[in-house]
């Protein structure tokens, strides 16, 4: 038996089974993201965001998969990433929101798994970010939101670290 030979067996044997086991890790993988997202959307105290109704100057938090803008009590609504530098205070660092279209969008859609890969996908390309107290408002994935996007750099050089909500 040549080696020619021995590796067409080769394949014939370890193809499949190599098939068998990337298939096994997709679905893993697949059944764990479906798990964090539906433990993120859950309304759980673990699954609490930063939110503004005054261009960033105050904030407070509430259930992670608020619908944003939403109005309340007469006041837009948007998210906020809250950020510090060192032992400063938290600060605002960027607001962001749906666009009507996404808003539209994911309203309509079925809470079920089969959408949950829809829903990543409307949040990804129907989200926009805005610097605080600003109404210019720019796309997550162009320059200008991936910029505001950027952790600031604090005075002593480091990156500012994102607060989670508790």
């Amino acid at each position: 038996m040549g080696f020619e030979e021995l590796t067409e067996k080769s394949k014939k044997f370890f193809v499949p089974i190599l098939s068998v086991v990337i298939l096994i890790l997709v679905a893993i993988a697949a059944r764990s993201a479906l798990r964090n997202y539906r433990e993120s959307t859950s309304g759980s105290v673990a699954a609490k965001a930063f939110y503004t109704s005054d261009g960033g100057a105050t904030y407070f938090t509430d259930a992670a998969n608020l619908p944003v803008p939403l109005v309340r009590e007469g006041k837009t609504i948007v998210r906020a990433q809250v950020v510090r530098c060192g032992s400063d205070n938290p600060v605002v660092h960027f607001l962001a929101r749906y666009t009507p279209e996404a808003l539209a969008q994911l309203k309509s859609l079925r809470s079920d798994s089969q959408d949950a890969f829809a829903r990543v996908r409307i949040e990804r390309d129907g989200t926009e970010l805005a610097s605080p107290n600003t109404t210019a408002w720019f796309p997550v994935q162009s320059p200008e939101g991936a910029a505001i996007a950027n952790l600031p750099r604090c005075p002593a050089g480091s990156s500012a670290v994102v607060v989670d909500p508790e």
